[in-house]
């Protein structure tokens, strides 16, 4: 194992590696890292307001369209159905095709709305977090024709105070990037009014809102 890592570490060297890219690639595993908990963590919000279980997690159309409450997984086991559901509800989905075809963490049906559901854990600035935060702001950037349909970003994580504080402390030292971030943030919100931007206890309230 030592060789192993002694030969590794020369081929790093000669392609240019530096201590903030092994820093970035540590970023990158560990959000992927986070993903399954982060999606597990959403399930057990959903099924608790909602006051549901596991069996309300739907694995057909049919089954999505006749149930009051349900949800299905498009980032994990439901893929397929995720097409399927684009198809069957003629949605434009323009994230997904402006971002290398990635698809949301959670497809929630209430009575008769719909969220589309990005959430991601963040805990600070730099590497892949920068990437995360730029992705999950872009998320509400986009809008379907009906007005049932909602674009949900959960953020959480401390990264999410920053805003708040930012928000509340106009006159305090400036945070550009985050100052950046907010205007984004409401831009997007007030060209698409059906869309959602929360943290946690957010989206908990926006759930009983519309139970």
């Amino acid at each position: 194992m030592v060789e192993y890592c002694k030969r590794r570490r020369k081929i790093y060297d000669k392609l240019g590696y530096s201590n903030i890219t092994v820093q970035a690639l540590y970023d990158s595993g560990s959000s992927r890292k986070q993903g399954g908990s982060g999606t597990n963590k959403l399930i057990d919000i959903v099924e608790d307001i909602l006051n549901i279980s596991d069996k309300e997690h739907t694995k057909n159309l049919k089954d999505f369209k006749n149930k009051i409450y349900c949800y299905f997984l498009p980032d994990g086991e439901d893929k397929e159905l995720f097409k399927e559901f684009i198809k069957k509800y003629n949605l434009n989905y323009e994230f997904g095709r402006n971002s290398q075809n990635k698809i949301p963490d959670m497809v929630l049906k209430i009575g008769n709305d719909i969220f589309i559901i990005e959430a991601k854990h963040i805990k600070e600035s730099g590497g892949a977090q920068d990437k995360q935060i730029k992705e999950i702001i872009e998320f509400i950037k986009y809008e379907e024709k009906s007005s049932n349909i909602h674009y949900v970003s959960l953020m959480d994580g401390i990264y999410f105070n920053k805003f708040i504080k930012e928000k509340y402390n106009p006159n305090g030292r400036k945070n550009n990037k985050v100052k950046t971030q907010i205007n984004d943030i409401k831009n997007h919100l007030k060209d698409n009014k059906n869309n959602f931007f929360v943290n946690t206890e957010g989206f908990k309230k926006l759930l009983k809102d519309f139970k």
